[in-house]
């Protein structure tokens, strides 16, 4: 009897094992950055995913957020790495401050620079932490991982991939930039694609397309001249120093680009670039009581959620006390992620808070409005729940993303250097008293929502296809084309040699003749 059973146990388990996919424990690393932010949100989405198909999921971070709470809450999904940094979270905070304080006064274009100069570094020095400590990359190298996905802003990502000897996609937590174009042999136009950081609509005016195509051109130059720094990381560390970080890059079998055609303008994209625009979107939990409590005291009039994002907070304290007195001003209650300066008289319609629980708050059926400085995973959040936006974008996408929302009818865009009690509040009565935003807002979202797969599942799909099938097997063939030949300046130097080799002969040809017919007349003669 008991070896009829054990029979029968050993062909349910064949036939179960029949089942199971074979995909089922491979190991994946994700670089999310330093380990707290939206960057970090958006790696983290997909490594949740893959953690809760069974996979083995590691993630890095640096020193700078190890104790954060929120940097390793997902202790049961992941195992974690952190390598000590070169970047201290004051330096960082330092320059985050630095730059919202030139988008709230006159933008001077040397401070710019200065201040793009001072995030280069900052971000060659993450990279250069993790090349010095050493021990952690060589125990990370023992893990054997099957797949690396890294975020581009860091670049390390393809070093890192290079030293371990292991395939890597990139993420890029913003739209699509210069970069990824560039490094990923995409073709663009800047007569229709605006550039990143210029904040302009696909449908240009005459001197924005000169604007645009001298930015898509500087930006090339610049890009060429940041990865230079890098091929001296791979000189010093060994780093497969004949292959440049521009073709390293370039290497990647997938590009996970954090936009989704509902928000962003049409653009060509190549075959191994993949669309997962709100990786950091899902329904609503429950608010904690207090919360709840203060979301339902709003009655009809509901709730606005403003916010500044992850990074930036409010340094001068005249905005903070002129956006107090708008919120003083209207009947809805207010939560306010109070980072930095809070006004010197707080309204009593408005409850502030260090951190929020900002994607179930818009799910929260009393929310109205969420007022933003417009990082794209608040964006989608306010999509995927409907809630229309009005952005004061401060740096980086966050214009180019303004724009969208404003090209698209789901909000307004509001410049914060310029602003003033009137124009917020004037901006506010035109989000409830006119019914479009929220209509428009709720037809993008029918569209956003209406996908089989979410966004992380999509990532998390591609991630496996490229694990099981030792590649994407999608990589363009202009990777392998030096800079002559892609741009075909080989053969238009030939064409054009041909056709003044043909002029010439023309020439010669015709000068002959006349020659030979100016004989013959002087023989008459």
């Amino acid at each position: 009897m008991a070896a009829v059973n054990m029979y029968h146990s050993c062909t349910l388990l064949i036939v179960a094992l029949c089942f199971v996919s074979p995909l089922y424990g491979y190991r994946f690393l994700i670089l999310g950055g330093d380990g707290s932010g939206s960057h970090f949100y958006v790696a983290t989405a997909i490594g949740q995913d893959l953690a809760q198909r069974g996979h083995n999921v590691t993630v890095v971070i640096s020193d700078m957020y190890a104790d954060d709470p929120s940097s390793t809450k997902d202790g049961d999904l992941f195992k974690y790495y952190v390598y000590k940094s070169l970047v201290t979270k004051e330096r960082f905070q330092k320059l985050v401050a630095d730059i919202v304080d030139i988008s709230l006064g006159q933008v001077d274009f040397t401070s710019v620079l200065k201040l793009n100069a001072l995030a280069e570094v900052l971000m060659r020095d993450q990279c250069k932490s993790i090349f010095i400590d050493m021990p952690i990359l060589e125990r990370l190298k023992e893990e054997k991982f099957d797949l690396i996905i890294g975020d581009l802003w860091y670049i390390c990502v393809g070093l890192v991939a290079q030293f371990m000897d292991v395939p890597f996609v990139t993420l890029t937590p913003h739209g699509m930039m210069s970069i990824q174009s560039q490094v990923n042999m995409c073709p663009t136009n800047p007569a229709f694609i605006p550039d990143m950081i210029t904040g302009l609509d696909t449908k240009m005016t005459f001197m924005e397309r000169v604007v645009n195509t001298l930015t898509v051109t500087l930006n090339s130059f610049m890009n060429r001249r940041m990865l230079l720094h890098y091929d001296q990381l791979k000189i010093k560390h060994n780093i497969k120093p004949e292959i440049s970080t521009f073709k390293t890059l370039g290497q990647a079998e997938f590009w996970f680009i954090n936009t989704h055609f509902v928000l962003d303008f049409p653009r060509p994209l190549m075959p191994n670039a993949v669309a997962v625009g709100g990786l950091t979107t899902r329904p609503a939990r429950p608010l904690e009581k207090d919360l709840d409590s203060f979301m339902q005291s709003s009655d009809d009039d509901g709730v606005i959620i403003f916010s500044l994002g992850s990074y930036a907070s409010i340094t001068k304290q005249e905005l903070a006390d002129l956006i107090g007195d708008t919120f003083a001003q209207i009947p809805q209650k207010v939560i306010w992620r109070a980072r930095g300066k809070i006004p010197r008289n707080p309204p009593k319609n408005v409850k502030f808070m260090d951190v929020i629980p900002q994607n179930d708050l818009l799910g929260h059926p009393k929310t109205k409005l969420l007022i933003y400085q417009c990082g794209l995973n608040g964006v989608y959040e306010a999509i995927y729940h409907g809630v229309p936006i009005i952005c004061l974008p401060i740096f980086f996408d966050q214009y180019d993303n303004a724009q969208r929302v404003a090209s698209r009818g789901i909000g307004l865009r509001l410049n914060i250097a310029d602003l003033t009690s009137d124009i917020l509040l004037e901006a506010i009565h035109a989000i409830f008293d006119d019914d479009k935003y929220r209509t428009n807002m709720a037809r993008v979202s029918s569209i956003f929502r209406d996908d089989p797969k979410t966004p992380p599942q999509r990532a998390a799909d591609w991630a496996e296809f490229a694990v099981k099938h030792g590649g994407a097997h999608l990589r363009s063939a202009a990777h392998d084309l030096t800079f002559w030949q892609y741009h075909l300046v080989d053969v238009w130097a030939f064409l054009i040699g041909c056709l003044v080799a043909i002029l010439i002969l023309l020439f010669s040809m015709c000068r002959c003749v006349f020659r030979v017919c100016s004989s013959r007349k002087a023989k008459q003669e």
